[in-house]
């Protein structure tokens, strides 16, 4: 004998599992995808020796502290990580301490109960318990306001949390993964980070070099973003390729990625991305972005060879506009015949 709506409801219950069963294994190929070795793109040596450590400390359970500047791919060092890590089926919990209100940053992190503050009308799990079992990321670090910073290096060393407002005892099994562009070590000089949370968290830091200081991977990241985004191969120009290189990236990997978007919409052709396209980019040469008073160039008492000086502009401005003679002509201000009479005293 059986109840009829019993029988149906444990039939809906176990097609429902059967589904996100199905999803959590298309889920987890997608990640593997998305996170694998192959998505943080690089040749140069600073990654190399970066993407060792991070593949050596993934095998571990200890904390790591990610540091670089705003842009350098932070997250995707710290996602690589976990999908390396024993913890890879687990869930990665990103968490940016600088969007958390201040009076909400415990709830955030470790949950309260129902009652526990004006509007709690309901148990919310926290951050930590949400991902048990897997990793925490908590981006920003510096900012974690300094009243959450105890329960949270308490969290570290006992593996225990409290929600607000509730007296029990909740074990998480956590691994935590931290990142800031901000120096903590003045912050905990000023008082505004805890000592004893920063030599928790700093077990096993990892920098991540800016752009500038890793210029053999601009041209594959941009070639990648092209590809990736637009699901094109274009070709980058020598004169292109120039002025990736001698642009200062100060906004690193994620400008980058930007500037890729901004070249498809300028390119007419989208099989060729040259100089004129990414002109956007183009700083002022080394001699003039500091002049002094109206001079363009300093002029020093060991001279200068204005010949030189003009064969390099005219170099320089060939390389800028792919070989275009009126656009490098506009670029230096001068008519294209007096422009072509620069060139044949710069081919001599």
């Amino acid at each position: 004998p059986f109840e009829t709506g019993r029988i149906l409801m444990t039939v809906e219950r176990t097609l429902n599992l059967s589904r996100i069963m199905a999803e959590n294994v298309e889920l987890k190929k997608e990640l593997s995808k998305t996170f694998g070795k192959d998505t943080i793109v690089y040749v140069s040596k600073e990654m190399e020796k970066l993407m060792e450590l991070a593949q050596r400390v993934a095998k571990s359970d200890s904390a790591v502290m990610i540091t670089g500047e705003s842009g350098t791919g932070k997250e995707l060092l710290a996602r690589f990580i976990h999908h390396t890590s024993p913890r890879a089926d687990k869930r990665f919990v990103p968490v940016n301490c600088a969007a958390i209100s201040p009076h909400l940053a415990e709830s955030e992190l470790f949950g309260h109960e129902k009652g526990a503050f004006t509007g709690a009308d309901r148990k919310k799990i926290g951050k930590f318990e949400f991902a048990a079992g897997g990793t925490i990321f908590l981006d920003e670090i510096g900012d974690l306001p300094i009243e959450a910073q105890a329960k949270f290096l308490r969290a570290l060393q006992e593996k225990k949390i409290q929600r607000v407002g509730g007296n029990k005892e909740i074990d998480v099994d956590v691994r935590v993964l931290c990142a800031t562009n901000r120096n903590l070590e003045k912050l905990v000089e000023k008082g505004e980070f805890r000592q004893d949370l920063f030599f928790r968290i700093n077990v096993f830091p990892l920098e991540c070099p800016p752009l500038r200081k890793r210029k053999d991977d601009i041209v594959p990241l941009a070639e990648y973003f092209l590809k990736r985004d637009f699901n094109i191969n274009a070709e980058l120009t020598d004169g292109a390729v120039r002025i990736l290189m001698e642009y200062e990236w100060p906004g690193n990997v994620r400008e980058l990625a930007n500037a890729m978007e901004r070249a498809v919409i300028l390119s007419e052709d989208q099989s060729v991305i040259t100089a004129e396209i990414l002109s956007f980019l183009r700083s002022l040469p080394e001699t003039c972005n500091e002049p002094d008073g109206d001079k363009l160039v300093n002029l020093t008492s060991e001279g200068i060879s204005l010949e030189e000086l003009e064969k390099d502009l005219v170099r320089q401005a060939l390389d800028l506009t792919d070989g275009n003679q009126s656009a490098a002509a506009n670029l230096l201000g001068l008519t294209r015949s007096k422009f072509r009479v620069l060139l044949k005293h710069a081919q001599k």
